[in-house]
């Protein structure tokens, strides 16, 4: 484990632990609820997780894509429909840890000759 942590990787650490905080009790009609044709609260979490995946898990730690995150219906112009709320937090504690893992080790030197970001 890295004791002293770049900046960017406590800012990452520090927005997981601020969304699994939000999440945290949020009753499933809530979160897939769709107010005046806003994105739901699970639609957004699952967009960001699946940023999170794309970055860290899979461009930076070399790891496989989570195959529910993978799904372009959480991508960048999508309906903003079809997130399932226990499916996502299930999900989300999977990325998370696996992201978990790989910024309590990575040093700066690593992260500076990552990889290209491809969303």
């Amino acid at each position: 484990m890295v004791t002293d942590r770049p900046l960017v990787v406590e800012l990452v650490l520090g927005a997981i632990d601020n969304l699994a905080h939000a999440m945290d009790g949020l009753e499933k009609d809530k979160a897939e609820e769709r107010l005046a044709g806003c994105n739901s609260i699970a639609w957004i979490v699952a967009h960001a997780t699946q940023h999170l995946d794309s970055w860290v898990n899979c461009a930076l730690a070399a790891q496989p894509r989570n195959s529910y995150f993978a799904c372009s219906d959480f991508s960048t112009g999508a309906t903003g429909i079809g997130a399932e709320w226990d499916s996502v937090c299930g999900e989300f504690s999977t990325v998370q840890d696996k992201a978990r893992v790989f910024l309590d080790r990575v040093s700066a030197t690593e992260l500076a000759n990552g990889q290209q970001y491809r969303g």
